[in-house]
């Protein structure tokens, strides 16, 4: 957290009027897989990649890598298969003519969608588990964070994930940064949340955030549900939950 940002992204973030700049870094790519996750159909992760991408990343590649990501991960989580998403990426966003021990040894670093979001793919193709997954991204070099990242994404929607690699990720995210993720995993399983609970929500900005990912993804209950969050967010809406309380909403879904 402490690495900061891009130039661009810096000067947008401090911006008084900020306005998309026409990137095409694969930022857009790396940032996307809420949407794939909280999509109730394809054509929403698409919808709902491109809204993300374009407040900065509006130029037509960096939304090309972030729908790629997107749809994806999206994918994945509903049980396509390799070929499959393999077969949807390539008639539709990129070619994934080779293999990653034909590029390892002279892959450079690239910070553009079309030279890295292929690559995060084709790390995920190859890929036998989650682990292997990641290892693949990180052995070709380059802009490897975000590489792995992208690959993460759609493992982990195909895979699942090991609750082991969420304790060890505890160990090196500030608090502040986890109150994000667990307000998404609470909201994505169902549990829209009538609080807002310190560090989270009421942290400025993120209730509106949020709201664009209000979708429930409805373990073992078939098709998903939109929720409306209204309610959630409203004025004075600030009871702090307890750690026990918020480790039985992500653990336990019993209440």
């Amino acid at each position: 957290p402490d690495a900061g940002y891009g130039r661009k992204f810096y000067h947008w973030l401090h911006s008084r009027h900020p306005e998309p700049y026409s990137s095409y870094g694969n930022g857009s790519a790396m940032r996307v897989s809420p949407c794939g996750f909280a999509a109730e159909s394809l054509e929403e992760a698409i919808r709902l990649a491109g809204m993300t991408a374009e407040v900065t990343h509006n130029h037509p590649e960096g939304m090309k890598g972030a729908r790629a990501v997107a749809a994806a991960t999206f994918l994945a989580r509903q049980g396509k298969s390799k070929a499959q998403i393999k077969e949807y990426t390539e008639e539709n966003f990129y070619p994934l003519d080779f293999t990653l021990d034909q590029i390892r040894d002279e892959y450079l670093f690239h910070v553009d969608c079309m030279n890295s979001v292929p690559q995060a793919i084709e790390a995920f193709l190859e890929g036998e588990d989650f682990e292997d997954c990641i290892r693949n991204a990180v052995s070709i070099g380059g802009d490897s964070d975000t590489i792995g990242a992208m690959c993460g994404a759609i493992a982990e929607a195909y895979y699942g994930l090991d609750e082991s690699w969420i304790d060890k990720a505890r160990e090196y995210c500030r608090p502040k940064m986890f109150c994000y993720v667990e307000a998404l995993e609470i909201i994505c399983n169902g549990y829209a949340p009538d609080f807002i609970f310190e560090g989270t929500l009421a942290l400025a900005g993120t209730a509106k955030a949020m709201k664009l990912f209000c979708r429930t993804v409805g373990k073992g209950q078939g098709k998903p549900q939109a929720k409306p969050l209204d309610d959630a967010y409203r004025a004075g809406a600030d009871e702090v939950l307890s750690q026990d309380e918020i480790d039985m909403l992500l653990d336990g879904r019993k209440e």
